[in-house]
C-alpha cells in the first residue's frame, strides 16, 4: 500500500485514493463484490416461484422483502400466498422475508400454528428466520391466545429470538399477563432487558424506587 507523508489528519478522500491505488485491496474488494452479486443472483433464482405467484395475484414485487413494512391494506390475497410458501424449501433470507411480511395480525391468524411449529422445530432454524417467525407470532397474539405466547416465552430452550414476541405485551392491561411477564424477567435473564423497556414495567420500577416496601 502507498505510504503518505504526514501532513496532518488524513481526509476520507485521501484514504480512498490510497486504497484505490493498492491492487491487492482492489482485488479483494472486487472478489467480495463478485461473491455478493453471485449470492444475490442465487437468492433471486430461489425466490422466483414466490415472486411469480405474488405477481400473478396482482401484487407486483421483485422480492418478498418488498412487502415488509409495506402498507398492509388490501392484504387478503397476499397472505394466503405467503402462507402457502412458508414451509417450502427456500433459503433462509427468503423464509425470513415471508415471515416478516406475515406480521399482519388477523389475516395471518390461520397460519399461526404453522409459524409456531416452525419456530419450535428441532434442530432450530437459522436465527434470522426465527426472528421473523417470532415477529409474526407476536403480531397474531391477542387476548384469546396470549397464554400460548407466554408459554413460548417461558421455554428457554427456544432461545433469545423469542424476545420478539414481547411487543404485544407492551399494551396489555391484564394483571395476570403482567405478572407473568414480571416473573419472566426474574426467571429468564435473557429477556430481562427487553421486559425492562416496557413502559408499564418501567412505571412499576419507578414506583418501587420511590415507595420502597416497609
Amino acid at each position: 500500500m502507498t505510504k503518505r507523508k504526514y501532513k496532518g489528519p488524513m481526509t476520507a478522500q485521501e484514504h480512498a485514493d490510497i486504497l484505490e491505488a493498492d491492487p491487492e485491496w482492489c482485488a479483494r474488494r472486487d472478489e467480495r463484490e463478485r461473491k455478493r452479486q453471485k449470492r444475490s443472483d442465487e437468492i433471486g433464482e430461489n425466490e422466483r416461484p414466490l415472486v411469480e405467484a405474488l405477481n400473478a395475484a396482482g401484487c407486483h414485487v421483485t422480492s418478498v422483502w418488498d412487502l415488509v413494512n409495506r402498507d398492509k391494506k388490501d392484504y387478503d390475497d397476499v397472505v394466503p400466498i405467503l402462507g402457502e410458501h412458508l414451509e417450502r424449501d427456500y433459503w433462509p433470507e427468503i423464509l425470513e422475508g415471508i415471515a416478516r411480511a406475515m406480521a399482519v395480525g388477523v389475516p395471518a391468524m390461520p397460519y399461526r400454528p404453522i409459524m409456531i411449529r416452525m419456530f419450535c422445530q428441532k434442530p432450530l432454524l437459522k436465527d434470522n428466520v426465527r426472528d421473523g417467525l417470532a415477529i409474526a407470532i407476536d403480531a397474531t397474539t391477542g387476548p384469546h391466545n396470549v397464554w400460548e405466547t407466554i408459554e413460548l416465552l417461558r421455554d428457554g430452550s427456544l432461545g433469545e429470538n423469542r424476545l420478539f414476541m414481547l411487543q404485544g405485551m407492551r399494551k396489555s392491561k391484564d394483571p395476570f399477563v403482567r405478572q407473568a411477564i414480571l416473573d419472566l424477567r426474574i426467571s429468564h435473564p435473557e429477556l430481562a432487558l427487553e421486559i425492562g423497556s416496557i413502559s408499564w414495567v418501567k412505571k412499576l420500577d419507578k414506583e418501587a424506587k420511590t415507595d420502597p416496601p416497609t
